[in-house]
C-alpha cells in the first residue's frame, strides 16, 4: 500500500517534469540530515533565523527541519515550476520580492546543475538578494558535480544541453563570479563523493 502511494506521487510529479531526481526516487532520501552542518542549521532555525529551501520540489526538506523542531514560520520554499511560484532565473521577479533581504540560509539541492555556467551565475546572484544585509549567510545543498568540468561555454561531457556541472575548483569561480557581480564574498567548502 506504501509502496503503491510513493509510486503514485512519484508518477504525478514525473508529468509537471521529469526530474530525475524524480525518477531516481531522491525525494525519499533528505541528504540534508547527513550533512555535518545539520545540526547547526536547527539550532539557527530555533533561535529565529530564516531558511529558503530553493528548489524545494516536494517540500520534504521542509517537512523534515520542521519535524525536527524548526519553527515552520521560519521556514520557506520555492521552485522552478509555477505551481509554487517565483522564477528563480528571472532577477526582477515581483512574486519573489517579497521574501528579498529576509533569508539567513539557502539550501539549495539539486538544483545549479540543472542550468548552464551563465544561468548558474543569475541563479546564484538572485538567490543572493534574499539574504539578509547583515546575515552570516550560508548556503547548503548538493549538485551533481563532474570531476573534470569542460571548459565555460562548451557541452563537451555534458549529460543534457544547457548543464554545467562543476569540480570544486569551477564550483568557487563560479562564486567568485556571483561575489563579483553583487558585492559578496563566498568561500566554498564540498566534497565530490561518487554515486
Amino acid at each position: 500500500e506504501v509502496e503503491d502511494h510513493l509510486r503514485d506521487i512519484r508518477d504525478r510529479a514525473w508529468k509537471v517534469f521529469p526530474y530525475g531526481c524524480i525518477g531516481r526516487w531522491l525525494f525519499l532520501n533528505c541528504v540534508i540530515t547527513s550533512s555535518s552542518e545539520y545540526s547547526h542549521i536547527l539550532k539557527r532555525l530555533e533561535a529565529g533565523e530564516v531558511l529558503l529551501d530553493a528548489g524545494c520540489a516536494f517540500g520534504y526538506v521542509l517537512r523534515q527541519l520542521a519535524f525536527d523542531g524548526s519553527p515552520a514560520s521560519n521556514l520557506i520554499g520555492t521552485d522552478l515550476q509555477q505551481v509554487i511560484a517565483g522564477d528563480l532565473l528571472e532577477p526582477e521577479d515581483p512574486s519573489l520580492d517579497s521574501i528579498d533581504g529576509k533569508v539567513d540560509i539557502i539550501h539549495a539541492a539539486a538544483l545549479f546543475h540543472l542550468f548552464d555556467w551563465d544561468d548558474q551565475v543569475t541563479l546564484g546572484s538572485r538567490l543572493v538578494k534574499f539574504f539578509k544585509p547583515d546575515a552570516n549567510a550560508m548556503l547548503v545543498g548538493r549538485q551533481i558535480g563532474t570531476l573534470y568540468p569542460p571548459k565555460r561555454g562548451t557541452q563537451k561531457d555534458q549529460k543534457a544541453p544547457g548543464w554545467y556541472r562543476h569540480n570544486l575548483e569551477t564550483w568557487q569561480q563560479m562564486w567568485d563570479e556571483i561575489g563579483d557581480k553583487t558585492g559578496t564574498q563566498w568561500r566554498v567548502r564540498g566534497t565530490l563523493q561518487e554515486m
